[in-house]
């Protein structure tokens, strides 16, 4: 990404469209001074929350959830239990890491489950996901 008055970087990780957003805008801005921009800051980043609905077959049976992507780590809550991933290591997220392995980070993203479903208004249709 390219942004003025800015070191140009490629950004690798999972971003939110939130913080890719208000990256545009505040770069867009020529009164910006010194105001920091999410995608060049990791440390600015928000999660990145969804909810889900999977219908499929085997061990990929019908089950629904959140999830939450932070840094390197998913974090997926649904109806048959928690799982958490890293995707450096497991891209293809076969092998889940053992929650007590990073306890902190799998309440805090937990958490930010429980924040999004206090502040969710139901709707009828929220995404489309992958189709075969």
């Amino acid at each position: 990404m390219r942004v003025p008055n800015q070191t140009p970087a490629r950004i690798v990780d999972p971003v939110s469209i939130t913080d890719l957003y208000l990256t545009i805008l505040r770069a867009a801005d020529p009164e910006r001074e010194h105001e920091s921009l999410p995608l060049f800051t990791a440390e600015l980043r928000r999660p990145i929350l969804s909810c889900f609905a999977y219908s499929g077959e085997g061990y990929y049976r019908a089950r629904s959830g959140f999830s939450v992507v932070r840094d390197e780590f998913h974090f997926i809550h649904s109806d048959q239990g928690e799982e958490l991933y890293a995707y450096p290591h497991d891209p293809a997220e076969v092998k889940p890491i053992p929650l007590h392995v990073h306890r902190e980070l799998a309440d805090t993203m937990r958490e930010d489950i429980l924040r999004m479903k206090r502040a969710a208004k139901p709707t009828t249709f929220n995404a489309l996901g992958y189709l075969n």
